[in-house]
């Protein structure tokens, strides 16, 4: 009832929700009935594609991996030219990837190279452009009419979301490198992710906290598989066995 009755937007972050809970059977309910019931309506608040790709991460999440690849294929399709979905799908499809055990298919699909580019405030502070994006946002109400003022702080701007969405890419990437036995490289990767990640907003965004906690403890994992190698290492020179 809540999918059905609950507005889009609220329909979403519950759906979000339930995913980062575990439920993912549920998870996947409300994302399947947000699908069904915006189809053929349009607005700011409504987006298929972002409904499909996160009706596949339930389904690999609950190990139905063939009805996965099925989802995300038809998300594939939709040429929706957002730069925030491609992220998404990206970052979705590679946990996919890992749900499967799949380490190289996983590396390879975090590190494809983006279609679309996000175009935001950027355009505006370096090239002096409004963009339509920008003029919807100036004209959209009275708080945001004021060209000084691009910082809602309730809401993340698309450009900050994307940066938000590729730090968590940079976490995925390490977590294939740590698994496939890449050490260095996945701390580098990490490393980069937490940075990324702290740097919107200074760190005050309370949706990064599980990315932060994530990448803290991917970090941990690979500091203590290094101090285990150096007490076995440690060993073997005295001439005892490893």
């Amino acid at each position: 009832m809540q999918a059905a009755t609950l507005k889009p937007y609220q329909a979403l972050s519950e759906g979000y929700r339930r995913n980062l809970s575990g439920d993912y059977a549920e998870a996947a309910a409300f994302f399947e009935t947000l699908q069904q019931r915006t189809s053929g309506m349009e607005g700011e608040d409504i987006n298929p594609r972002e409904y499909l790709i996160n009706r596949a991460l339930q389904k690999s999440n609950l190990g139905e991996f063939a009805e996965a690849d099925d989802l995300f294929e038809q998300a594939g399709a939709i040429d929706d030219s957002d730069p925030i979905a491609e992220r998404l799908q990206r970052n979705f499809e590679t946990m996919h990837q890992l749900n499967q055990g799949q380490l190289g298919a996983a590396i390879a699909r975090i590190n494809a190279p983006l279609k679309t580019a996000v175009e935001g405030e950027a355009a505006l502070t370096e090239r002096l452009e409004i963009t339509a994006p920008l003029s919807s946002r100036i004209n959209g109400s009275a708080q945001t009419r004021n060209l000084l003022a691009f910082v809602d702080e309730t809401k993340l701007s698309p450009a900050e979301r994307a940066e938000i969405i590729d730090a968590q890419a940079l976490q995925l990437l390490g977590t294939a490198q740590r698994l496939n036995g890449e050490s260095e490289a996945a701390r580098n990767s990490f490393v980069s992710a937490y940075n990324r990640a702290i740097a919107v907003r200074d760190g005050r965004v309370t949706s990064i906290t599980r990315l932060r906690a994530q990448t803290l403890a991917e970090l941990s994992l690979l500091a203590e598989a290094t101090a285990i190698s150096g007490r076995r290492g440690n060993i073997c020179a005295t001439g005892s066995t490893c």
